[in-house]
């Protein structure tokens, strides 16, 4: 078995993910600042849960494009810098699961037509991610006290820690269980949907928004879940070209993450856009009255809909 990659996939590999950092990083900020400074996004809770979700994986990036520079250059590993970005990375993989579950459960409760508790509900999601955050922020004091050891093993190019301390195998115990609590989320919206399609004698349906909001949701559940999944059981005695590969292929994770936010959601698409490109599309009132329009006459000729939230 070869025990270590050759230098030059190693700087092809640096390269392409460096390459992904450069260009989806900035794309990010940009997103996260159109979540949280335009009023259409900033008033609803499901952008509200995707900014966060951006902030972590643009943390996630950082850490990518540290990886990369230690990857050229081995002597750019400091102690601290690599602990600091441990930690990052540590804290994606614990706040990623909590927020798609968030994520889920508003999803639910859209569908379950809870309007006449929205705001009580709202806040308790304001305050679920608030809380995520703060448990974020006690990493360093757990990681201290739990003397995990986090570094960068240039040898597969990954970030890794002691898998083995009671702290972490709780945390990744935890991670996964959430998921599992995600997963029943979607199997009990997909249940809502069915049921009230089969009340209403399938006069409910979903609008386009919503279920274009929903399948986000899901493929970013999949994308998140299956990958910390498979890096918890990935086999420690692989070759270190799959290691290095299947890293690779983790840390373009958000980057795929972006792209489903920004290519499933034309609303979400046409105002980043249009904040690269100004007067490049067209007006944001067009595009509304469109939509309204749309609604409006959906709506007449619907008994009931779902609407999003």
């Amino acid at each position: 078995m070869v025990d270590v990659v050759s230098r030059g996939f190693v700087d092809v590999v640096a390269a392409v993910k460096l390459a992904f950092v450069i260009v989806f990083l900035p794309a990010y900020v940009v997103l996260i600042w159109l979540f949280a400074r335009h009023p259409i996004f900033k008033s609803n809770i499901v952008y509200h849960i995707m900014l966060h979700m951006g902030i972590m994986n643009c943390f996630h990036l950082v850490t990518t494009a540290y990886a990369c520079v230690m990857d050229y250059a081995p002597t750019a590993f400091y102690f601290y810098a690599v602990m600091a970005c441990s930690y990052l990375r540590y804290s994606h993989t614990w706040a990623i699961p909590l927020l798609n579950l968030i994520l889920a459960a508003n999803r639910l409760l859209v569908i379950l037509r809870l309007s006449s508790a929205k705001d009580a509900v709202t806040k308790v999601f304001h305050t679920s991610i608030y809380l995520v955050w703060a448990t974020v922020l006690t990493f360093p004091v757990l990681f201290y006290i739990s003397k995990i050891e986090a570094t960068y093993k240039v040898h597969v190019h990954s970030y890794t820690h002691e898998e083995q301390n009671p702290l972490a195998v709780a945390l990744t115990y935890f991670s996964l269980s959430i998921n599992a609590a995600t997963l029943l989320a979607y199997v009990a919206l997909v249940a809502g949907i069915a049921y009230q399609r089969f009340l209403y004698n399938k006069a409910t349906k979903i609008s386009s928004v919503e279920g274009r909001v929903i399948l986000q949701a899901v493929l970013t559940f999949v994308l998140f879940s299956g990958t910390a999944t498979a890096g918890n059981y990935f086999p420690e005695e692989a070759s270190p070209y799959v290691t290095t590969i299947f890293a690779a292929f983790l840390v373009m994770i958000p980057c795929f993450v972006f792209l489903i936010h920004v290519g499933f959601n034309p609303l979400v698409r046409h105002h980043f856009v249009n904040f690269l490109l100004p007067g490049k599309s067209v007006s944001s009132s067009h595009v509304f009255h469109v939509d309204n329009t749309r609604s409006k006459a959906s709506n007449a000729t619907r008994r009931s809909s779902i609407l999003p939230s």
